[in-house]
């Protein structure tokens, strides 16, 4: 083989890896494209059909997501507030100092703020679930619903 010949091999090796990986990028795009969205309901679905409960009609599947929606956006998950970060920093640089009194007060700060906001949380979590078992009841009690009657078995 001559160099000419061998030049021209890498070069078209080359080439052929570069169509590979652009229609590798072109197939990976199209099937993230086509992914189906995940069902919100999904979990629920499945653990009526495990139950042996009727399946959610239509006009509860609309109610359900609407409400999963209104939870998700009134309570996005606000992370570590800049309180909450300050009084880690206090609690972090009073242990680096050696300073008992001072790490402990950073920690009943850091304790109250986490509970302040796994109240909020559990609040909303609350009313969420009770708005979510009203649908499913569809205004009557436990023993008139038979969705929820199998999920409580």
């Amino acid at each position: 083989m001559t160099v000419m010949n061998y030049g021209r091999t890498i070069i078209r090796t080359a080439f052929a890896l570069c169509l590979m990986l652009c229609a590798l990028q072109l197939a990976n795009a199209q099937v993230a494209r086509t992914r189906p969205t995940p069902d919100q309901l999904g979990g629920l679905k499945r653990a009526l059909n495990e139950a042996g409960a009727p399946a959610l009609s239509s006009t509860q599947e609309e109610q359900l997501k609407t409400l999963i929606t209104a939870y998700q956006q009134n309570n996005p998950d606000p992370g570590p507030g800049a309180e909450l970060q300050a009084a880690q920093k206090a609690y972090e640089d009073a242990i680096l100092a050696g300073d008992s009194a001072a790490a402990q007060a950073a920690a009943t700060t850091i304790a109250g703020l986490l509970s302040a906001a796994t109240t909020t949380r559990l609040q909303a979590l609350a009313n969420f679930e009770i708005q979510a078992l009203s649908v499913l009841l569809a205004g009557g009690d436990q023993t008139s619903s038979p969705q929820v009657a199998a999920l409580i078995q």
